[in-house]
């Protein structure tokens, strides 16, 4: 009688352990995935960007190309300057009080040109609008070399107002208010030659703008090229 007692006594212990034991359940659904810890954002193509930075390049390089063939026009002039010309300039510069001739400020141009101030000019202001016009054209077609092609057209203009103005530093011009307007235009070319140099990374900086670019180059890595043989086409 007493062990039936003490059986059931140990039964009721063990039935209230395994009731009162917290359950636990695990799906497996519930395991932590890769996906789960990143949140992916859709990059949609933007191409309106390097677009638009193609067209202010194109305007750009055809400044320059007109600014660069003045002064090849210039160089290969040749007619002599008429002081004739320049007289109200010299007229101007005397009433600041300094005493000028208009055959003196012919000279000083004269002594510009000797020294290849021009034709310097010409040619790096020439080509700096071409890689412009080209780096434009790209960028407006979303081909991605439009980047580097445009960045040296600005870097030709950085290196054109460095020119000019060591030109202008090393010249003996007989009044200072002659290089004013000359050493004007040069830091405007310097600020174009910055602007022009940083413009074409601009497309980089959007992340919209960078995908569009890489999208267009992916196609045209993926084109195959056609050849035409006998009247007909081939893929290679």
């Amino acid at each position: 009688m007493l062990c039936t007692i003490l059986a059931r006594i140990n039964s009721y212990c063990l039935t209230w352990t395994i009731v009162s034991a917290p359950l636990s359940i695990k799906w497996d659904d519930d395991e932590p995935t890769e996906s789960d810890n990143k949140i992916v954002i859709p990059i949609t193509p933007t191409p309106a960007i390097p677009q638009a930075v193609g067209i202010i390049l194109i305007l750009g390089g055809l400044l320059a190309i007109f600014s660069g063939g003045a002064n090849l026009i210039e160089v290969f002039s040749d007619e002599p300057l008429d002081p004739t010309a320049f007289e109200p300039l010299a007229q101007q510069i005397r009433t600041s009080g300094e005493n000028i001739t208009a055959e003196q400020i012919v000279e000083f141009y004269d002594n510009l040109e000797s020294q290849g101030y021009y034709v310097t000019l010409g040619i790096f202001e020439t080509s700096a609008g071409i890689c412009l016009l080209l780096g434009g054209f790209f960028l407006f077609r979303l081909n991605k070399v439009g980047v580097k092609i445009g960045a040296l057209g600005g870097g030709l203009l950085l290196i054109d107002a460095l020119l000019g103005a060591y030109f202008l530093s090393t010249s003996n011009p007989p009044s200072e208010l002659l290089t004013l307007t000359l050493n004007i235009l040069q830091g405007l070319v310097t600020m174009c030659g910055l602007f022009c140099t940083i413009l074409p990374f601009v497309p980089l900086m959007f992340a919209g703008a960078r995908q569009a670019l890489e999208r267009q180059s992916e196609k045209l890595r993926d084109s195959e090229p056609v050849t035409f043989t006998h009247g007909s086409t081939e893929s290679e």
